[in-house]
């Protein structure tokens, strides 16, 4: 795991309040199998209660070293975050949160797939509170 710049990073370090557990966990999941580049966690320009200032979502900005867009890197990413059972909802750009058969597989897996048009592409994690 790598971070995009110091305020993620501490935000995630070990014993950080910042964060809640849930999201650490889900977090170090798909970093066991994705080396993933944090740009935001609960800190950084959000909108009005963001589940980012509640220390329940953080932003990927690039999967091993790829970054964030119309790519096989980040579908998959998508696919196996949405599968792992310990994310509430996701947000990413219309190309995959628009895709029909990505919708269903989020539906089936009970995640909120949306369009996320905040500060570049990036993919959006969120835990439930």
């Amino acid at each position: 795991m790598s971070f995009a710049n110091d305020q993620a990073r501490l935000d995630l370090r070990a014993g950080s309040t910042a964060v809640k557990p849930a999201l650490v966990s889900a977090i170090s999941a798909l970093d066991s199998n994705y080396d993933l580049t944090i740009t935001s966690v609960a800190h950084g320009g959000h909108v009005k209660n963001s589940a980012h200032y509640d220390g329940r979502a953080a932003d990927v900005g690039a999967v091993n070293g790829t970054a964030i867009g119309p790519n096989t890197q980040t579908w998959d990413f998508v696919r196996d975050a949405i599968a792992s059972g310990k994310i509430q909802k996701l947000g990413t750009f219309a190309a995959i949160a628009n895709d029909a058969s990505m919708q269903e597989w989020a539906a089936e897996h009970g995640v909120e797939l949306f369009v996320d048009t905040g500060s570049g592409p990036h993919v959006h994690l969120q835990v439930a509170p």
